[in-house]
């Protein structure tokens, strides 16, 4: 979570935090099949519900936050994987037509997006925005081995970044002024 530059001061004056944004950069990729303790197949609980939950603990300060100068934002961290895939709403666990680790990081991905986009629908108007960001291919520890392959072909030799420069990617959706285009749109139509 990214503060406001004033949290500091305001945390003493006021005894509480100012949270600009929530980026959510936890995951995992490709794991064998396992649950979370609440019953959720690995990769959505990790990658989606931790993250909804963390959403819900953190929205009344990141709505309370929000001001019309600078409004609050969610960054939700997809992959191109999203685009092979939906949420299969009555089958989260694979259950039915048996557990396929690509397709379960995939349907968690989705969703990462899906929560992006309800989150800026529902909240938008009240100062709180959302933005699924893919940052690139990343080579990390994350990668599972069949990803550490692709990734040393010349095609994924061409499009990887550094972690830093991924990194730079969701920092800048976070605090950048340019991602504040909504709410400037906002004002040249009269809404604010």
């Amino acid at each position: 979570m990214l503060m406001h530059p004033q949290a500091s001061n305001d945390c003493s004056s006021k005894g509480r935090l100012q949270p600009l944004a929530q980026l959510d950069l936890a995951g995992v990729m490709a794991c064998p099949e396992g649950h979370t303790k609440e019953g959720f197949e690995t990769q959505f609980g990790t990658n989606h519900a931790a993250h909804f939950l963390l959403f819900q603990l953190l929205k009344p300060a990141l709505l309370a936050s929000s001001t019309p100068e600078l409004n609050s934002r969610l960054v939700s961290v997809p992959s191109s994987g999203h685009e092979y895939s939906g949420i299969l709403f009555d089958d989260l666990n694979l259950k039915k037509q048996g557990y396929d680790m690509w397709k379960a990081y995939r349907q968690s991905k989705t969703a990462n997006v899906y929560l992006a986009n309800e989150i800026d629908r529902q909240y938008g108007s009240k100062g709180l925005h959302a933005n699924p960001v893919m940052p690139g291919v990343i080579f990390t520890p994350l990668a599972h081995p069949e990803m550490v392959k692709a990734f040393e072909t010349p095609y994924y030799q061409k499009l990887q970044k550094k972690a830093q420069e991924g990194a730079a990617t969701t920092v800048w959706a976070a605090i950048s002024r340019e991602c504040d285009w909504r709410i400037a749109a906002s004002a040249s139509l009269g809404r604010m």
